[in-house]
């Protein structure tokens, strides 16, 4: 992606090609489309929750409809690899089924009592109005989506500020959402700047959740739960470095499209020198380099799959998040201590325990573990019926499973005179 004062280029990471040029909008223009989703959400917040469910079914059906292009579209804009794409889309599709099937249950009002149980009180979950959805580039549109079900669920409107590398898949979504049927204005994109983004924060729309970013090798490492540091016990550590090295370096990275490629290049040239610089200050820092590395440039931002070991406290690979194909192993003494170091991290999203014990790797996940999500013996990104989300700086709250939705509404307490009937 490249940009000036007043436009921005979409760029095929894998051919630097130019796809598109998009005008930055105005301030004003901006603007106008906050109040015509806030017009708009005035009209769907009197609608039930079963009436909304029955728009967020019709946008499933137009994002099966319309796959291979929406796929195709997502290759082109960031390098994700096209069967990835499909996924995408189909996980999309099936979180606004979800969201359809669950969320008036989810939303609906609850009985509650008051004054020692002696009156009825009621629990609403309410609508508050139009949320700012600032997303990142690696999902295209599964991040955007995450947002837009549940919110369209609740009774609100939505405006999408997508990273710009991937402004024709935040467009062609929208444009989707349209042809299914939502009321125009309900769900919106603005293409702006960061200084007229932040007014758009500073016009008291309700900020919505920003959500963590970063990954490994699926979506070419650049997946916010994939793993980012390895935490091996001195007792496997030589047979699993030996075997992980091994087959990162059967990898076979390609063009995006190819059906047997299994790492397409990073999103961008931005993204592509930050992953440089991090790997090079980590080996300067004591790292030891085990396959992989910083690639001489060629055509298209190919970054192999790297391996580095002997990862150590105040270098990028032990503090950061490398977001891309780059994998940092730290050795651990035992159990005890691979907690410690695993939850010696700013980050908390999500982690993995690999153990053939798996009564004692459930203990450690619910007792001891910093994250948000963990799993057992087992890789994955997201469902729709269990919570996302993390803790420390990987942020708060929590989407999909029906948290989500409620999340997005003012939980409102009403208190009533009327006796509660035994």
């Amino acid at each position: 992606m490249t940009s000036n004062s007043t436009t921005i280029t979409t760029i095929n990471p894998a051919t630097e090609e130019t796809i598109t040029t998009y005008d930055l909008m105005s301030k004003d223009a901006a603007f106008e489309k906050v109040v015509a989703c806030h017009a708009a959400f005035l009209q769907w917040r009197t609608t039930r929750h079963e009436e909304r469910a029955t728009y967020l079914r019709d946008i499933a059906g137009a994002l099966r409809r319309h796959a291979n292009a929406l796929a195709a579209l997502m290759t082109a804009e960031t390098g994700k690899l096209l069967r990835d794409g499909h996924t995408e889309v189909e996980l999309c599709a099936q979180i606004f089924e979800y969201t359809a099937e669950h969320g008036p249950v989810q939303l609906a009002d609850e009985s509650r009592t008051h004054s020692g149980g002696h009156k009825a009180g009621v629990v609403a979950y309410c609508p508050i109005g139009v949320g700012y959805s600032i997303q990142p580039w690696n999902f295209p549109v599964y991040q955007p989506v995450r947002v837009l079900a549940a919110n369209l669920m609740a009774g609100n409107g939505v405006i999408l500020k997508h990273a710009s590398i991937c402004t024709g898949s935040g467009l062609m979504l929208r444009d989707l959402c349209l042809e299914a049927g939502l009321p125009t204005g309900l769900f919106d994109v603005v293409l702006v700047d960061h200084d007229v983004s932040d007014a758009i924060i500073a016009h008291d729309v309700p900020l919505a959740v920003k959500f963590c970013v970063q990954g490994r090798l699926y979506n070419n490492g650049e997946t916010c739960v994939s793993a980012k540091r390895f935490v091996v016990t001195a007792a496997v550590y030589d047979n699993f470095v030996g075997a992980f090295v091994e087959q990162m370096k059967a990898i076979t990275m390609g063009e995006p499209s190819a059906e047997d490629t299994q790492l397409g290049p990073v999103a961008s040239k931005e993204q592509f020198d930050i992953l440089s610089e991090q790997v090079t200050k980590s080996i300067a820092g004591g790292a030891t380099l085990l396959c992989g590395g910083v690639p001489d440039k060629e055509v298209g931002y190919y970054f192999p799959a790297t391996v580095l070991a002997d990862c150590q406290p105040g270098t990028p690979a032990y503090d950061d998040e490398l977001f891309g194909p780059v994998a940092s192993i730290i050795k651990a003494s035992d159990d005890a201590d691979a907690m410690r170091i695993a939850n010696d991290s700013r980050y908390g999203l999500g982690g993995g325990i690999f153990t053939k014990d798996e009564n004692k790797a459930f203990r450690l996940a619910r007792d001891h573990f910093d994250t948000g999500m963990v799993r057992i013996n087992t890789f994955g990104t997201a469902d729709p019926n269990m919570p996302f989300g993390g803790v420390k700086d990987s942020g708060y709250g929590r989407e999909h499973g029906g948290f989500g939705m409620k999340e997005f509404v003012n939980v409102k307490a009403i208190y009533m005179q009327q006796s509660v009937q035994s």
